[in-house]
């Protein structure tokens, strides 16, 4: 996927190519990912790739399913229903895998990475576990309690969202190197479900809400998302903003995305068709994007190219028919879109340098 004409100087890059300062290599997003879960128990999950250079998307795979992905030092990780699968990038063949019974989310640190364990074989406790990736080994799982979904790292502080579908209410921090608990933090808001680590080294959790149950147990209500941001240092709440809807998507996709090109946060509500903005530099809700169609099941914004994919379910059948993704202006204006395969889950993007 890599584009060596990109080398060339680009006529907004002139002044830097005409400076006598190396300014370092540049970023640029050589390709999309697009993780699909595909129908239940079907195993046509998968994997669409995008070219947003051509505006051309192909299917690469699809017989598994794929809760998530991830791409690091030019390897694409998948979090699926039997474990990890390491794939090369460019190839996206398999050069790796890793025991880890139901992964959800990844965070990375050189070396190394850690991703969440919804729950083990007998569907208990969800945990950690810590991947040694030079050695290609899976370490041993941590168990934390609920079951935990996004991660983010902070110097040796592994900060763990206890999301336990909707009913978690704290952030579980980690000692990176020991997994010793170091605390447990009440974030004052349902469902912790994504945490990301901004340019400030501050802790950006986003809380989806939960359900209200009347003493019978029928539902009532919904309680609305939060935004809740720690001091990833010492987990001190630096600051929180209350969204006036709950925050998820259709099908337990991605919820949420960070940029940290753009220091914006994305996130959906996807019963309202809305995605937010969150300025991570300033702490503020920035906007709030009216979207095109239903079933919003993962958002994530391209930063380099002010570009805010979202994906949704097929309108009519939402988990048997294949989806399809927008591509839009910061402002919500749609540019593009492209067709994907069932039930799309997640969004990542392969940057490369020219």
């Amino acid at each position: 996927m890599r584009r060596f004409a990109l080398l060339l100087c680009l006529p907004l890059l002139l002044t830097a190519c005409d400076s006598t300062t190396d300014p370092g290599p540049l970023p640029f997003t050589d390709g999309v990912f697009i993780a699909e879960q595909g129908a239940f128990g079907a195993d046509d999950g998968g994997l669409t790739v995008y070219d947003p250079a051509t505006d051309r998307a192909r299917e690469a795979f699809n017989d598994r399913f794929v809760q998530s992905i991830a791409v690091h030092a030019g390897r694409l990780y998948l979090a699926t229903l039997t474990g990890v699968d390491v794939l090369d990038a460019e190839t996206l063949e398999r050069v790796g895998q890793y025991d880890v019974a139901n992964p959800r989310y990844f965070v990375f640190d050189g070396d190394r990475a850690f991703v969440t364990s919804l729950f083990d074989e007998g569907f208990s406790d969800g945990g950690v576990v810590a991947l040694d990736l030079a050695e290609g080994t899976a370490g041993e799982r941590v168990t934390l309690g609920g079951n935990p979904d996004g991660l983010a790292l902070v110097g040796n502080r592994l900060y763990v969202a206890n999301f336990d579908f909707g009913a978690g209410r704290t952030v579980t921090v980690l000692d990176a190197d020991t997994f010793e608990e170091i605390e447990r933090i009440d974030v004052g808001c349902d469902g912790p479900r994504f945490l990301f680590a901004d340019a400030q080294r501050e802790i950006v959790a986003v809380c989806t809400g939960a359900t209200t149950f009347d003493t019978e147990g029928n539902p009532t209500g919904q309680t609305n998302g939060a935004i809740v941001v720690l001091n990833g240092a010492n987990g001190d709440e630096v600051a929180r903003v209350d969204f006036p809807t709950p925050v998820g998507t259709a099908s337990v996709g991605q919820d949420a995305d960070y940029s940290p090109e753009a220091a914006l946060l994305v996130a959906a509500y996807a019963e309202g068709g809305l995605v937010y903005r969150f300025d991570t530099d300033r702490n503020r809700l920035e906007a709030t994007l009216n979207m095109i169609g239903e079933g919003i099941n993962a958002v994530a914004y391209d930063g380099i190219n002010g570009a805010l994919y979202v994906a949704y379910l097929h309108p009519d059948a939402p988990f048997t028919a294949r989806g399809r993704v927008g591509v839009f202006a910061p402002d919500g204006t749609r540019t593009r879109g492209f067709g994907v395969g069932v039930v799309p889950s997640h969004i990542a993007f392969l940057r490369a340098t020219n």
